[in-house]
C-alpha cells in the first residue's frame, strides 16, 4: 500500500469535499437477490464507469463516465495525471459518517467490513486468458474529511499483528497495488475517537482494460431482453435489476429495499398470495401521504425488480401491481 499525503491542496480538498457531499447519497439496505439482510454501514453515492463496467443494482446504480459531475471528473483527471498513460475508467464514492444524525437525532457510526474485489479477480483471469497479460488490479483512493483507520490484512487473517493500518488524512491518497487487491483484504475500521467524528468521503478509482469492458458489455442483455412485464408495447415496463441485464437510468427500483417491496414475501404464484398482496397494496394506498408519493414517483416511470424475464413466475412480479395502479 502506497501513501501520498497532501495529494490535493487543502483548498482543493475542502472544495471537493463539499461538492461530493452535495451529490445524492444514502445509507442503503444490504440486499442480496432481492432480500434485505441488515443495513450497509456506509453511505452509497453514484458510481461512474466507462461502458458501465461493474454495473451494480444499487439505488444510484452505475452511470456513464461521461455524465459524471465536475468534481468526479476533476478527481479522475488528477488520478490519471499521476498514473501517467493510464486513463481512469471507473470511480466509485463512499461516505462514512460518525456523529449525530440530523434527521433521527441518534448517534450514527459507519465503517466497511474486510473485503477484496472479487470482480477484479475475475477480470484478472479473463485478461490472462484472452490478452495474455497481467491485469492492472490496483485501486487508487482519495480521502476527504475526517481521519479514519484503513486496514490491509492477509485474506481472512484475524490476527491484528499481521495487519497494516493507515490513517489517511484530508486530501491524501493511498494506492492498493495489484497484489494488495488480490491476496489481501482491506476495510475501513469502526473508529470511535475525536478524529473520526464527522464525514469521511473516499473516491476509489480503477483502470479497466478496454477489451474487458467491451467483452462485459457484449454479455449484457439489451433493454428489450431485460423486460419482465409491460403496460403495452410502449410501456412503461418492468426491467430486471440483476447483473447482465439493462434498464433505463431513470427507472425506479421497487424491491424490498424500497417502500414498494413485497416485504412479507407473499407467494404471488398462488391465488392466496395474490389476494394477500392485493390487500396489502390497498392498505398502503389508503395512507394519503403514501398514495401521493407513489403516484408522484412511479407514474409514467419504468420500474425495476429481481424477477427474471421469461420465467413463469415473472408474470406475477409484485411490481406489476404498482405499474397498473399508478398508470390507470
Amino acid at each position: 500500500m502506497i501513501y501520498i499525503p497532501d495529494f490535493f491542496t487543502k483548498q482543493d480538498a475542502d472544495r471537493l469535499s463539499q461538492q461530493l457531499l452535495a451529490l445524492p447519497h444514502e445509507k442503503m439496505p444490504n440486499i442480496f437477490m432481492g432480500k434485505q439482510s441488515g443495513w450497509m454501514h456506509r453511505h452509497q453515492f453514484p458510481t461512474f464507469s466507462a461502458g458501465l463496467v461493474h454495473r451494480n443494482a444499487g439505488k444510484f446504480g452505475v452511470q456513464e463516465f461521461e455524465n459524471a459531475p465536475a468534481c468526479i471528473r476533476e478527481i479522475a483527471d488528477a488520478f490519471s495525471d499521476h498514473m501517467g498513460n493510464k486513463r481512469t475508467t471507473y470511480i466509485s464514492t463512499n461516505g462514512y459518517f460518525n456523529g449525530v444524525n440530523d434527521k433521527t437525532g441518534e448517534r450514527e457510526r459507519s465503517w466497511m467490513n474486510w473485503h477484496n474485489h472479487k470482480e477484479d479477480i475475475r477480470r484478472e483471469k479473463w485478461v490472462a486468458k484472452n490478452l495474455n497479460q497481467k491485469a492492472d488490479m490496483s485501486v487508487m483512493v482519495a480521502n476527504f474529511g475526517c481521519t479514519r483507520t484503513v486496514g490491509l490484512r492477509p485474506y481472512k487473517n484475524d490476527d491484528p499483528d499481521t495487519w497494516t493500518l493507515l490513517r489517511p488524512t484530508h486530501g491524501s491518497v493511498y494506492i492498493l497495488e495489484s497484489e494488495d487487491n488480490r491476496d489481501f483484504e482491506h476495510g475501513v475500521l469502526d473508529d470511535d475517537d475525536d478524529e473520526a467524528n464527522g464525514w469521511r468521503i473516499s473516491c476509489n478509482a480503477k483502470w479497466i482494460e478496454p477489451e474487458y469492458a467491451a467483452w462485459l458489455k457484449a454479455q449484457t442483455k439489451s433493454l428489450e431482453e431485460s423486460i419482465t412485464n409491460s403496460l403495452g408495447e410502449n410501456g412503461p415496463h418492468i426491467f430486471c435489476t440483476r447483473a447482465k441485464y439493462s434498464w433505463p437510468d431513470d427507472s425506479i427500483l421497487v424491491d424490498r429495499s424500497s417502500k414498494w417491496g413485497n416485504e412479507h414475501e407473499h407467494s404471488l404464484g398462488t391465488q392466496a398470495g395474490r389476494d394477500a398482496w392485493d390487500a396489502e397494496v390497498a392498505t398502503k394506498m389508503e395512507n394519503p401521504a403514501f398514495g401521493a408519493e407513489t403516484y408522484a414517483k412511479l407514474r409514467g416511470k419504468h420500474l425495476r425488480c429481481w424477477c427474471i424475464p421469461g420465467q413463469e413466475k415473472s408474470k406475477w412480479c409484485h411490481a406489476t401491481w404498482w405499474l397498473k395502479i399508478v398508470n390507470a
